[in-house]
């Protein structure tokens, strides 16, 4: 009987999780948000569990992330809930901000989830901000904010990706350095995507 009860009491706990993905996540108060690499990594990283972390926030359970998809969507060594917003007017989605931990630092990053509440599905996903080094080659960073930028009521998202090439150009293959700017704005159910215009890109780039 104990060993009956035991059981049910797993399988509860694991279907109680499947829908609670939120819970491990920490609420957001601001309604604009500028995610960039350092603003949630510790300065040393930490141990929980006997694992090291790079971001702060509450470490999401393997299968947990199983369960709503993050594995597959990101092969990791964890998944830190960073925090957690109201994405649309209607609040039927929410916005999850989750720090992807790799096992090489420089492949770290922050990407977004949005999830649909009536089903518990992620129905969007994008990578918000990391700092990537790729040895003797070049330097990736990418910043972005999340706010409203079409003053519709509903969030949206801004981009903006510079990247430092260190060799030298040839005929073959130009220097890549450079930086560029996209957003996703919500209609109707969905982020659409376009290159950023010239007028936003200097407003965000004042904002970084």
């Amino acid at each position: 009987m104990k060993y009956i009860l035991s059981v049910i009491f797993l399988v509860s706990f694991y279907s109680f999780s499947q829908k609670n993905l939120l819970k491990f996540i920490p609420k957001f108060e601001s309604d604009s948000l500028h995610i960039y690499p350092s603003a949630y990594s510790n300065l040393l990283t930490y141990a929980k569990d006997k694992q090291t972390f790079r971001f702060n926030g509450e470490v999401i359970p393997q299968f947990v992330a199983r369960e709503f998809g993050l594995d597959s969507l990101y092969k990791a060594k964890a998944y830190v809930g960073i925090g957690k917003f109201k994405f649309d007017a209607t609040s039927k989605y929410q916005g999850v901000v989750v720090g992807i931990e790799y096992s090489y630092a420089y492949s770290s990053k922050i990407i977004l989830a949005v999830i649909d509440k009536t089903t518990n599905k992620i129905v969007f996903n994008t990578d918000l901000a990391y700092y990537s080094v790729i040895e003797g080659t070049a330097e990736l960073l990418q910043n972005a904010t999340i706010c409203d930028l079409d003053h519709d009521g509903d969030l949206d998202i801004a981009v903006i990706s510079n990247t430092i090439d260190y060799e030298l150009p040839t005929d073959e293959l130009p220097n890549a350095s450079g930086t560029a700017g996209y957003t996703y704005l919500y209609e109707n159910g969905n982020l659409v995507y376009s290159s950023m215009s010239k007028s936003l890109f200097k407003v965000m780039w004042i904002l970084k």
